[in-house]
């Protein structure tokens, strides 16, 4: 998908019975120059957003933004930050997360974190204008072994 527009939604309590998924919002494998923005994502078993590039991706993702968004204890399973943006594929570039407040709490099933960022050789990961706020043991940032390209 290449210029996609996620405006004024709401994702809520969604779940999962495996691993992965349960999240509110997702641009993954070779999504480009797309929006999410001015959205609301909160007591999600995955991420409240996502940007995933997979293994053998047809695209390399790029070119995407989330701003002025709001996530509110997500990732409460398994070890999903609430942005959560990394690649088991090919590097991800020119990700902007913008004017996003985030608040997360420990989960009884999960480790979530503010954000989670992992991957190889990204380019041009940017935070700004953000609010994270974390209680408990929960870490406002998470960045895997190897993840780079982080502003």
């Amino acid at each position: 998908a290449d210029r996609v527009i996620i405006r004024h939604c709401k994702a809520y309590e969604n779940r999962t019975a495996g691993t992965h998924d349960g999240g509110g919002f997702d641009l993954d494998g070779g999504v480009t120059n797309s929006i999410i923005e001015h959205c609301e994502s909160w007591n999600n078993d995955g991420a409240g957003y996502l940007m995933w590039n997979y293994e053998r991706a047809p695209f390399t993702l790029s070119g995407n933004i989330i701003r002025d968004c709001t996530s509110t204890n997500d990732g409460r399973k398994h070890g999903y930050g609430a942005i959560h943006i990394g690649t088991s594929g090919e590097p991800i570039r020119d990700i902007w997360v913008r004017n996003c407040r985030v608040e997360q709490s420990p989960a009884p099933s999960g480790t979530p974190s503010c954000v989670w960022v992992g991957g190889k050789q990204n380019e041009n990961i940017v935070f700004r204008g953000n609010t994270f706020t974390a209680t408990g043991d929960v870490p406002e940032f998470v960045y895997e072994p190897g993840a780079a390209g982080v502003t």
